[in-house]
């Protein structure tokens, strides 16, 4: 064996470097980080010629982003509607005793108080008032509830 080939050896083993560590896993890493800093780069880049936009990356972003956001926000608020909905039949099943213990668990005491005292300010019923900003502030405690009284029928 010659000399270099020794130093080398003992240089590897004595002070190996992170890709001697783990050989395999650099690789996904920097496939993984790339991705991430092409995102950066990409999202926040507007590169224009002349007074137009030819790289205008951020721009195209939002224009995909827009779309998608307002198809979720409506999806949203029509599983809102429905889940309350639901709750309303399910509200007439149930007694503001029984509702109460779930009301607690989700909002705490403070936060129901607060709602009590809007209902009454509002001339609304509280059990139909704590009930609707339960299934907005808590849907998916409101949906296994629903789910519950479906079954107790």
């Amino acid at each position: 064996m010659s000399l270099v080939k020794v130093s080398s050896l003992i240089k590897r083993t004595q002070h190996p470097t992170l890709t001697g560590k783990m050989p395999g896993a650099v690789y996904y890493l920097a496939a993984f980080a790339g991705a991430f800093i092409l995102e950066f780069v990409l999202a926040n880049t507007n590169v224009t010629v002349f007074g137009r936009g030819v790289f205008a990356f951020q721009q195209w972003m939002e224009l995909l982003r827009g779309p998608s956001m307002t198809s979720v926000r409506r999806r949203h608020a029509q599983m809102t509607k429905s889940l309350q909905r639901r709750m309303e039949d399910t509200k007439a099943e149930y007694t503001e005793e029984e509702l109460q213990p779930y009301f607690l668990k989700s909002m705490g005491t403070d936060e129901l108080r607060s709602l009590e005292e809007d209902a009454r300010e509002a001339g609304a019923d509280p059990k139909k008032y704590k009930v609707m900003q339960w299934v907005e502030r808590h849907p998916d405690e409101a949906r296994s509830l629903a789910e519950r009284a479906k079954r107790r029928k």
